[in-house]
Formats: structure tokens, sequence, C-alpha cells
């Protein structure tokens, strides 16, 4: 019987497991998937989040610390103009997405502050 025939091509797709770093650490921290997405979008992660996100990178933990502000580059032991130079080997295209990235996260929150402040203006309007 030729494959095509069987009823093999109607059954689902077997699920790849997710393994990705976002997933392994939402697993580890017991944050869903889209919210860690949502930390690290924002660039607001806790320092747990940090240090989780670090180990999923098997990047050095002071990595997850400097970038979340809660220790200065100079008091991680980096080299002056560290973080510059790792910008500066970035391709183009992982930069562009990387901005585009802090972009959106940038016009999410200003979309919220414009939809507070609209509604704090019509309770003052309703108030009168």
């Amino acid at each position: 019987m030729p494959p095509w025939t069987s009823c093999a091509w109607s059954l689902p797709a077997p699920r790849r497991p997710r393994s990705g770093p976002r997933h392994r650490v939402s697993a580890a921290t017991g944050i869903a998937p889209q919210n860690y997405s949502a930390q690290l979008t924002a660039n607001r992660m806790a320092p747990e989040v940090a240090i989780a996100t670090s180990r999923a990178a098997g990047v050095g933990l002071t990595g997850g610390l400097v970038a979340t502000g809660l220790v200065t580059e100079a008091e991680a032991g980096w080299t002056p103009g560290a973080r510059q130079a790792a910008l500066d080997m970035l391709s183009d295209s992982d930069l562009t997405v990387l901005a585009g990235d802090r972009l959106q996260a940038l016009g999410k929150t200003l979309r919220r502050q414009e939809h507070d402040h609209q509604q704090t203006e019509k309770i003052w309007e309703n108030l009168g």
C-alpha cells in the first residue's frame, strides 16, 4: 500500500520538546513563558530571573546582574568598554532585532501610559 493511502498523513505532527533558553528559564523559575518573555523584552528582570537567564545562556552570572543594573560593569570586574565591544560584535540583523524588541516594549509602555492618562482625564471630567 502506498504511504499516501494510509491514514498516517492525518495524524498530528509530534510536538517538538520546548528546550530553548526561554523555556528552560521558565521551567527553572516557575514563571510562565509569556511572562518571562515580557520581562525579557521590557528589560525588567528580577535578579533571580537574571541569574537563571545567565545560567540558561551559559554565560557568567554577573552578566545577568549587570543587565538588570543591580551591579555596575566595574563592580562585575568587566573591562572598560566591554558592553560596547559586545554590541560591536553583533551583526546588523541581530542588532536590529534587539533594537526592535526594545522599541516594541517601549511602545507598549507608552500606550499603557497614554491609556492611563486618558482614564484619569475622564475621571476628572466626571468629577466636575
